[in-house]
């Protein structure tokens, strides 16, 4: 089966994530540079990247080595031409775990909107395969709302995902990731769009 992302242009990506309803870039790039602050991170595995919100907060830190991973190569590029200032940018155009090969082993792993879009087992055990020892992996996961799984903005291509979208407890995700990954809970904490749309930061260290 055709991944959906491969058929969400980045501009409807962009409108979509910056629709006044869904403000989900905003709330990416604060989260991001939140997360280099408080892990401190030298290198960065940045899953389902995207158009790469939130690295503008590593033009100012310690980052020796970024790899940006997207199935979608038009945001990969995007991606790309955005940030060439950043010499420590790698990207990687692949679906994830299954496509993916990197020899790094990353301090810090990110993944934002991501989970809900992977198998969560294998995912796991891959993104602990590449982990320092004692590095990070900080997710963050939508939770159910109201709102239902996508806010609309209007934009009909988003809309295609939804049949792949899996939606994950704090709870679950944390037990999967000890069980697949042996990773250990650092903590879990509640965030929220400016539209009080309910979002979970759950970080994880590997053990």
């Amino acid at each position: 089966m055709i991944n959906p992302w491969l058929n969400v242009p980045v501009a409807d990506y962009k409108i979509h994530m910056e629709h006044e309803s869904v403000r989900q870039g905003e709330m990416i790039r604060k989260h991001l540079r939140d997360c280099l602050v408080r892990f401190d991170p030298k290198s960065l595995l940045y899953l389902g990247a995207g158009i790469g919100n939130g690295l503008e907060s590593a033009q100012v830190s310690q980052l020796s080595d970024i790899l940006a991973v997207d199935v979608n190569p038009e945001y990969m590029a995007y991606l790309r031409n955005r940030f060439q200032m950043l010499t420590v940018l790698r990207t990687k155009e692949c679906s994830f775990p299954e496509g993916f090969s990197d020899p790094g082993h990353y301090d810090l792993a990110y993944g934002a909107l991501f989970f809900e879009y992977v198998d969560l087992e294998t995912s796991l055990a891959a993104i602990a395969a590449h982990l320092a020892p004692d590095g990070h992996l900080v997710a963050l996961l939508q939770q159910q709302s109201e709102q239902g799984k996508m806010t609309s903005s209007g934009v009909a291509s988003l809309e295609t995902v939804l049949p792949i979208m899996s939606l994950h407890t704090p709870g679950a995700f944390r037990d999967l990731a000890d069980l697949n990954g042996g990773f250990r809970h650092v903590s879990t904490k509640h965030i929220t769009t400016p539209h009080e749309k309910p979002f979970c930061e759950v970080a994880l260290q590997r053990a």
